[in-house]
């Protein structure tokens, strides 16, 4: 069923958005942003996405399936991030612990997903989160994370919250009941605690983003550009993707850009598989498949070894990873490369926010297509 806030809601939503997908039945915040004295109404639950039929089926990734997830509005076409917890909880096994989230990049909706906040809305703390997808800058951002999150939980914080529940049916909305018992069998299972539920948490900084993501449309998956970079990233259990314009040397350090190319998007994750090691991968997205050959075909193992990271002092890219190779993806070029020994899981974040990835970016003018 939809939840519309009521007027209490009005300023928190401003801040804080959130909507909940649980078994085809949709909640989010639909107050106005500027606090009109109106009383809200939500919009009508959207069917569930589907996920597009186009590239062979084995090509498709997680990744994939997360830009799906992330509806195409411009504010958010220009980073995404990408985790995939539960792959790294089976790749670790016995062994997991949350020191093991170091080679993942956490949207800011989920850093306080151990608090009491988080616990009290959802029933569930991170460990209970199996994958997420965020995109967007403050003030304009959307997170949505899958996992087991406990029916009861989630919508006793939206009453406490002042949401109001809308029945789907003709008589459910005449008399504001819902006309379900319970959960539906196929994404909610009864636990000892209550009903625990396969859903989306979605959180979004405005009320229209919330919408957005809430509703069926246009999704990210159907940006060229960026299903192109997740093509190249493959499998990965963490991964960003921008805009190449957004990746830049640090301020006054020279660079010597190895790239001769204009790519139009930068993504680089790792796949990390425990004990048998991790690797780092890199895809620069070109206007044609032709720049992507060509590319690939200069970026030789050699010169990406050799390559200076302007911003890690005397350090090259065959210091972070080794056995680079080059390979031309439809319109983007993978650069893939097994992380040295002692390297951090963490350091492909590193390497985009500190710069030394513009080593790869020949121009700074590309605008996602």
């Amino acid at each position: 069923m939809p939840w519309a806030p009521s007027l209490a809601c009005a300023g928190r939503c401003a801040a804080l958005v959130a909507a909940l997908a649980l078994a085809g039945a949709g909640a989010g915040c639909s107050s106005s942003d500027d606090g009109a004295d109106a009383t809200p109404t939500a919009p009508a639950a959207a069917p569930p996405r589907t996920e597009p039929a186009s590239g062979p089926a084995a090509a498709r990734t997680r990744l994939h399936g997360a830009l799906e997830r992330l509806p195409d509005v411009p504010e958010l076409r220009r980073h995404v991030l990408f985790g995939d917890l539960a792959a790294l909880r089976r790749a670790y096994g016995d062994g997991w612990n949350r020191s093991r989230l170091a080679g993942v990049w956490l949207p800011d909706a989920l850093l306080a997903a151990d608090r009491r906040p988080w616990r009290e809305a959802f029933g569930r703390t991170l460990d209970r989160v199996d994958a997420f997808a965020a995109a967007g800058f403050h003030p304009a951002a959307v997170a949505v994370a899958t996992g087991s999150f406990q029916a009861g939980a989630i919508r006793a914080s939206l009453r406490r919250a002042g949401f109001a529940r809308r029945g789907a049916s003709s008589s459910g909305a005449r008399t504001g009941r819902s006309t379900r018992r319970r959960p539906p069998a196929a994404s909610c299972s009864r636990r000892s605690t209550g009903w625990s539920c396969r859903a989306s948490a979605s959180s979004a900084s405005t009320t229209a983003l919330a919408r957005a993501a809430a509703a069926a449309g246009p999704t990210l998956g159907e940006r060229p550009d960026l299903t192109a970079a997740a093509d190249a990233l493959g499998q990965v259990t963490a991964a960003a993707i921008q805009d190449a314009e957004l990746v830049r040397p640090p301020a006054g350090t020279p660079t010597r850009v190895i790239a001769t190319r204009e790519a139009s998007i930068v993504g680089v994750g790792v796949e990390d598989r425990a004990g048998a090691g991790a690797t780092l991968r890199i895809a620069l997205v070109y206007g044609s498949e032709e720049d992507a050959r060509a590319e690939a075909a200069a970026l030789d193992g050699d010169t990406l070894a050799a390559a200076d990271l302007p911003g890690a002092g005397d350090r090259r890219l065959g210091d972070v990873a080794t056995g680079w190779r080059a390979e031309a993806v439809g319109r983007a070029v993978r650069l893939e490369a097994a992380l040295a020994p002692g390297e951090g899981v963490g350091v492909w974040r590193s390497l985009l926010e500190s710069g030394d990835l513009a080593v790869l970016v020949y121009s700074s003018s590309a605008v996602i297509r």
